[in-house]
């Protein structure tokens, strides 16, 4: 926590100790094992050093020996309570991952990671963020990515939207709170935060690829707008 504060303030002044930072990542990793604090301190400070640093700390040879096995295990929603304690900050993680990486270094590394965003996304988990990490692995990779996942994403996006239809039919506010942490599609319960993630995917996807984002998106916008 003592780095990623000391990241925090300092930000890009600390290019130049940069590698001494990165050179500890690879042995507190190693260390790591089950334990959720550890992982959740070096999810901490790498979110800290690339959000500061961008590519140069993605691009770090020390850096990507932890970067990606972390994001591999804290993901993997096949491991039971995974879910609950490490993948919303994995997903964070993630994104800034994508944001700051140079699609000619990075592209390999990225693509090895798209069967586990199709499990998470498949499982209705963290959409807010999955939906966004899917969005930027479009935007560096293409259609491609989203092509296998057309059909997940069409009933997805009617479920997340599925408050908007219900608070109008049932004529009054039948929306979660904001606050409300997302249940995932598979039980059921969305969000007004999930209803906005998807509508903002849905407007994204059709502006980066029209006849593809019309055809995933159009059932879920058709049904808002009809209750508008």
């Amino acid at each position: 926590m003592c780095v990623s504060a000391l990241v925090e303030v300092n930000g890009l002044y600390l290019e130049p100790v940069l590698q001494a930072i990165a050179e500890q990542l690879p042995s507190l990793w190693e260390r790591a094992r089950d334990s959720v604090p550890i992982h959740s301190c070096l999810l901490s400070v790498l979110n800290h050093l690339i959000m500061k640093m961008g590519y140069s700390t993605v691009e770090n040879s020390h850096v990507q020996t932890v970067l990606f096995p972390l994001l591999d295990y804290c993901t993997d929603i096949s491991v039971v309570n995974r879910a609950e304690t490490l993948l919303e900050d994995g997903l964070r993680l993630w994104l800034v991952t994508l944001v700051s990486s140079r699609l000619t270094t990075m592209g390999p590394s990225l693509r090895n990671m798209l069967p586990r965003l199709e499990a998470i996304l498949r499982s209705g988990l963290e959409p807010h963020l999955s939906l966004k990490v899917l969005q930027f692995n479009a935007i560096l990779l293409g259609p491609q990515v989203v092509e296998p996942l057309a059909s997940v994403l069409r009933d997805m996006l009617l479920n997340l939207t599925n408050c908007i239809h219900s608070e109008q039919a049932g004529g009054g506010d039948t929306a979660m709170d904001d606050d409300d942490r997302s249940k995932g599609t598979d039980r059921g319960v969305t969000t007004t935060r999930d209803a906005v993630a998807a509508l903002s995917f849905a407007d994204g996807l059709m502006q980066m690829f029209p006849d593809l984002g019309l055809s995933i998106c159009s059932p879920a916008i058709s049904k808002v707008m009809a209750v508008l």
